[in-house]
């Protein structure tokens, strides 16, 4: 038996056993308990009877009969002029044989318009702010929706609790203005009340400095802001007990004023107290800078400490402000007072020389300069000819372990003498003409080194090419710059052969002197690539040649690469000082783009070049020619290392939105994704299955713009969207109270975010992710997603990126998707099961026909259509939550409010429903406003901020009325301590 039969016959089966459970009387509207003020009211209903002949509506026992009943359709009664107050109203119907009722639901007529009150400002009256207290009265509702406007402009709404003063501070500009309130309750009647009055400019003193630490001799710059118009008067005084001598400035009237401070010559905290008058009024600031000692002192020696070596030490000093004086405290008792000393050791042992430099304000640094001298061994080198066994002056004789290397030549007789700790030592020993020796040498006690040299006469000429490199690109002339290292005087050869060419040419010889350098210069070069070398041979008959290189000539001279100006260890301290200096939204982008990492990273690659570099000079194994093109190996190394490091980061534009795919703009988009699933269903299959699919996450979406600074002066433009993603439980989501998906469901579940076409440029995607298309990428069910692309694109062009929640449908849901679109094929069926087929679609029509099964669906339709508002209403409150949980106080009233204006849309049966979360966000956002002015005013009475620690007292007690008992309880003692701290009493609470 085929699927699609055995669904026709459950399909049948279903419609049989469900007819005698449709007979019923439903109640459509009004909704329970609601609220209405109009006079004439309809009453709608959806009777399943068999048979019906009349029904009679109910409402508070007057009774309306009608005959004229539609079976299995919306039927209505319309009452006219309904008196205010409670109804209870209910249908029943009758056939033949029988009487049914439905359920009795609520009505309430409310004609009645509120009550309004304006308490503050006072009509006609001047404020120093606009505070607007209001108080509504109703027969019914228990919140009412107040519009404010302010010279015929909306300025904010109320949502305004009953019989309770409700307090809002408006953000109005000075001047003249006429208030209008309009308050309307759950019934839409409304009343209006206005109020004029005048809003006077606030007197403000801020004071700043353009820093909070400076160094000594730092000019302090000092921003005043106020009114114009205002006396200002300021004092600067060192915060210290006792006398203290201050600086007062002369300070204008018209604002904002850069006064420069006296130079900070002296490290410690300063305070500045200001205080503005402007008729009678008068506000107080305060702002404190610190002068940090900057001074600092650093010792350097002339050499290495030795016992029996005179040691010389120097102090230098930085940051000071005048002359400086030094005192040094030597390890041997003695003091000085110069900026050097020379100090000589005579034993082994530990030694600390302590230096302190003070200025001319007593400003002071001290450093200390710690070493170890161990035992020593005198160690005697003698450098001799290995040939004659004479004696080698002016050999160069070096001991080096670890950071210790000393170098010292040889005498007259050969010989030169060494005081060396007990260690092993690389020994090495040169001199023009001979060859290079290197020995490893354990030193322990007093001994005599005997090194024989070998002449080098014999040896072959090294050639080695240092410019242009092999493979490069070179105008006419062509220079080719070489070294010859050989003891005498060389003749050299330049042979080159256009590439391929097996034929070589002679360009020219020259001689060079010993260990010489010279370039060949030729000009008579096509523009093609050629093969070149050069040979030099000495005196005595020795041939060396270079290695063979490729040039290709051309007439575009290319650009050399220019060394690195910069030591690019200071390019990575001022990458991580960035770093150390951005703001946390700054820190936050930079983590998300791997900041620290990438600087690591660089560092480490710097760091082992550089290594590597200064080791060149030891390496026995290389040539000079192959140390040379090494050591530019690892230059270029190091500037493409520095050249990644970032250094700064700019954000220019940033912007959150919480977005939900609805179904349309799902449609839009299903062909895109199809083609990138590869799926082979149609749009209209899937479309149901994803929309419901959609209903099981939200998402708040974090779009930025910023720029990149780089070390090699290249501004890199970043263009990033980041997903936070909310997922609820049901079939179609993850396990709310489990936080993240199942092991089966992170198989089953993924994210497709479908980007513009307009984003071209390659895209960077901080979770793991495939890519299915150009415009198409598909991530894990994540709870973050993170993606940007190096291009400035502008936040519309980010913003229209689309975000999918997808699940391919199994292969039973495909089958359910497809009901009433299947079709039967009988090319294969018996005579047998083509009969019963045959039967079961006459039942089905008939079933169709009798129980009105077309009717039903429009009614479930009807019934479904009414959970929509309610799920927006759920996903508002949920992104309200989420802002109150991230710190977000303004932007969580702001979905409080939202989430208020589609509660008084929603039908009586969804208010029911959405009243407990709505009250449970405001009683949450009650407490939060709550401790957010109770820290507001206690660091408005630690700065002296007495007006508005009183203004934010007011709003204080307000919320405090609001809260529920037990709260009330937990914070009174707050309220109370806050109202003495004013000298208000504490009583208000």
């Amino acid at each position: 038996m085929t699927r699609s039969l055995k669904f026709l016959l459950l399909l049948t089966l279903l419609l049989v056993i469900a007819a005698p459970a449709l007979a019923s009387i439903d109640l459509v509207e009004p909704e329970q308990d609601t609220i209405t003020n109009q006079h004439n009211i309809t009453f709608e209903y959806y009777p399943s009877m068999p048979g019906i002949q009349s029904c009679t509506l109910d409402v508070s026992g007057l009774t309306f009969p009608d005959s004229t009943i539609t079976n299995n359709d919306f039927n209505s009664f319309t009452v006219v002029n309904i008196d205010p107050g409670e109804h209870l109203w209910s249908i029943s119907c009758s056939n033949a044989t029988d009487t049914e009722y439905s359920v009795a639901r609520t009505l309430i007529v409310d004609h009645e318009a509120p009550q309004l009150t304006i308490i503050t400002p006072v009509e006609a009256s001047t404020v120093q702010q606009a505070i607007l207290t209001i108080l509504v009265s109703d027969n019914q509702a228990q919140y009412l929706t107040c519009a404010v406007d302010a010279n015929s402009s909306y300025v904010t709404t109320i949502v305004a609790e009953n019989a309770t003063p409700e307090l809002e501070t408006l953000d109005l500009p000075p001047g003249m203005h006429q208030l209008s309130v309009n308050c309307t309750d759950n019934a839409s009647n409304s009343v209006v009340a206005q109020r004029s009055f005048t809003l006077l400019p606030e007197l403000f003193l801020t004071l700043d400095t353009d820093k909070l630490v400076y160094d000594l001799g730092e000019t302090v710059e000092l921003t005043i802001d106020s009114l114009d118009g205002a006396e200002v008067d300021i004092e600067v005084c060192p915060n210290e007990q006792g006398f203290v001598q201050c600086y007062t400035p002369l300070v204008g009237t018209t604002f904002p004023q850069v006064l420069n401070l006296p130079y900070a010559n002296n490290t410690g905290e300063y305070i500045i107290d200001g205080v503005a008058t402007l008729g009678n009024q008068s506000v107080f600031a305060s702002h404190a800078y610190m002068v940090d000692n900057s001074m600092r002192v650093e010792i350097s020696a002339d050499d290495e400490p030795e016992i029996d070596d005179p040691l010389t030490l120097t102090a230098t000093t930085s940051g000071a402000v005048g002359e400086v004086r030094y005192h040094w405290e030597l390890s041997n008792g003695s003091t000085s007072n110069e900026s050097q000393v020379t100090i000589t050791y005579d034993r082994p042992g530990t030694f600390t020389e302590t230096v302190t430099a003070t200025d001319e304000h007593d400003n002071n640094a001290s450093a200390n300069y710690t070493f170890t001298l161990l035992p020593t061994s005198e160690v005697t080198v003698k450098v001799k000819d290995r040939a004659t066994d004479t004696p080698l002056q002016n050999a160069s004789v070096q001991f080096q372990e670890g950071s210790y290397s000393k170098t010292l030549i040889t005498d007259a007789n050969g010989e030169v003498l060494f005081l060396l700790e007990t260690a092993t030592y690389d020994l090495f020993v040169s001199k023009p003409g001979y060859g290079y020796y290197h020995e490893e040498v354990q030193i322990k006690n007093d001994a005599t080194l005997t090194i024989l040299l070998d002449q080098n006469d014999n040896a072959k000429p090294v050639v080695t090419i240092n410019t242009p490199e092999d493979g490069a690109t070179s105008g006419l002339p062509l220079t080719i710059g070489f070294t010859v290292q050989d003891l005498g005087e060389t003749t050299c050869r330049l042979s080159y052969a256009a590439a391929g060419d097996s034929w070589l040419q002679e360009a020219g010889t020259m001689t060079v002197p010993a260990n010489g350098e010279r370039s060949f210069e030729v000009t008579n070069l096509e523009e093609k690539a050629y093969t070149y070398y050069i040979e030099c041979e000495d005196g005595k008959g020795n041939i060396g040649e270079s290695d063979t290189r490729t040039v290709t000539i051309t007439t575009v001279e290319e650009s050399t690469p220019t060394a690195w100006d910069e030591d690019p260890l200071e390019v990575i301290d001022r990458a991580y000082g960035a770093y150390d200096s951005f703001t946390a939204q700054q820190k936050e982008l930079a983590d998300l783009l791997g900041w620290e990492d990438t600087v690591k990273d660089q560092k480490r690659v710097i760091e082992r070049a550089q290594r590597d570099r200064e080791s060149l000079r030891f390496r026995n194994d290389l040539s000079e020619a192959e140390k040379q093109a090494k050591g530019l190996e690892l230059d270029e190394r190091i500037a493409t290392a520095t050249s990644k490091v970032p250094l700064d980061l700019a954000i220019i534009e940033t912007q959150t939105q919480v977005t939900h795919l609805n179904e349309a703009e799902l449609g839009a988009v299903l062909d895109d994704i199809i083609k990138a699933k590869g799926y082979t269903m149609m749009a209209e299959e899937l479309l149901p299955f994803l929309n419901e699919v959609q209903q099981s996450f939200t998402k708040e979406t974090t779009l930025t713009r910023a720029m990149m600074h780089m070390a090699d002066g290249i501004d890199v433009p970043l263009s990033m969207v980041s997903h936070s993603l909310r997922y609820k439980g049901g079939d179609h989501g993850p396990d709310a109270a489990a936080g993240s998906f199942t092991d089966v469901r992170k198989g089953t579940y993924t994210i497709i975010e479908l980007l513009p076409a307009s984003m071209s440029g390659e895209i960077t995607a901080l979770n793991e992710h495939e890519v299915l298309q150009p415009a198409a990428i598909e991530f894990g069910p994540e709870h973050t997603i993170t993606y940007y692309v190096n291009e400035d694109l502008p936040l519309e062009t980010l913003a229209s990126t689309k975000t999918v929640l997808l699940k391919k449908p199994s292969s039973e849901e495909l089958e359910q998707l497809m009901t009433g679109n299947a079709t039967l094929t009988f090319t294969k069926i018996g005579w047998k099961l083509s009969l019963i087929l045959t039967i079961a679609l006459f039942v089905i029509i008939l079933l169709v026909k009798k129980l009105h099964v077309l009717r039903h669906l429009r009614y479930l339709l009807y019934a479904e259509s009414r959970k929509q508002p309610l799920h927006n209403l759920k996903v508002i409150i949920n992104d309200g939550f989420s802002q109150l949980e991230a710190g977000n106080l303004e932007q969580s009233m702001m979905r409080y409010k939202e989430a208020k204006l589609s509660y008084d849309k929603l039908s009586t049966f969804a208010k029911n429903e959405g009243l407990p979360e709505l009250l449970r966000l405001h009683a949450s956002l009650d407490k939060a406003y709550f401790e957010a002015l109770t820290q507001r005013i206690t660091d408005a009475i630690r700065d002296d901020k007495l007006h508005e620690a009183i203004d934010d007292y007011a709003r204080l007690e307000g919320t405090f009325e609001q809260l529920g008992p037990d709260e009330q309880a937990r914070v009174m003692a707050i309220v109370i301590e806050l109202g003495k701290r004013l000298g208000l009493g504490g009583d208000a609470a």
